[in-house]
């Protein structure tokens, strides 16, 4: 008995380290850009920003170049991106530039029209 009081005191006072664990990914500040669907010429696409304070701009490039820029847009943005050419693969990123200096770049994704 006097055994299992001094393990169990030990572990009281011990504890648990937890800054073995990930970091929390939810926490920081996010741009992303997800491919929802494609049409012979349009794309449709989902802006997603997390954990960001405005004022802020968010770039869409495709393959690159800037094609859309939208200031302190909602945290959940639907843009259509048109004139596309039929059966060609764009890849798209997103950027945010935040006046506070905060500058992030999404990953990339692809959309075939």
């Amino acid at each position: 008995m006097k055994t299992w009081t001094i393990a169990a005191l030990a572990l009281l006072l011990c504890g648990c380290d937890d800054q073995g664990l990930p970091p929390d990914d939810t926490l920081k500040p996010a741009v992303t850009v997800q491919f929802l669907e494609a049409s012979c010429t349009e794309a449709w696409l989902r802006l997603v920003t997390r954990n960001v304070s405005p004022p802020y701009t968010v770039t869409l490039l495709r393959n690159d170049s800037a094609v859309a820029t939208i200031s302190s847009p909602p945290a959940d943005t639907t843009v259509i991106d048109e004139e596309l050419s039929p059966s060609r693969t764009y890849t798209y990123r997103a950027r945010l530039t935040a006046t506070s200096g905060l500058n992030l770049t999404g990953d990339p994704v692809q959309a075939r029209t």
